[in-house]
């Protein structure tokens, strides 16, 4: 059984509030990441540690190789997509598989079940 003891998440606004709220409570680091015009997002105060993305808007929060990348670089045990962005994209899901990170969702094979 894996533990997990930290969590980056890949979202932004409240549903990154709701999780690190939820990963706080449970004594689990949670780590956040932000593009340029969200420095300032409420989220970011939740987080134990937070990471500027390359890029502006929600394309910076779609950068697959970067998340995976940062992700391995802080040797973070786990990524929650959130909703949206990368939550149903099955290449995140893979790229975290294959990368040796846990994704706390579907995995590929359902993801593309839904589509």
């Amino acid at each position: 059984m894996t533990i997990i003891n930290s969590v980056l998440i890949a979202n932004r606004g409240e549903i990154a509030i709701r999780i690190s709220k939820t990963l706080n409570e449970m004594g689990i680091k949670a780590y956040g990441i932000y593009s340029k015009d969200d420095s300032s997002s409420a989220h970011l105060s939740y987080c134990s540690e937070v990471f500027e993305l390359k890029g502006t808007g929600p394309s910076a929060y779609l950068n697959i190789d970067e998340i995976i990348a940062l992700t391995k670089s802080k040797k973070i045990k786990a990524v929650h997509p959130g909703y949206g962005f990368l939550s149903e994209n099955h290449a995140f899901a893979a790229s975290c598989a294959k990368n040796d990170i846990i994704f706390i969702g579907p995995n590929e094979k359902n993801i593309k079940k839904f589509w």
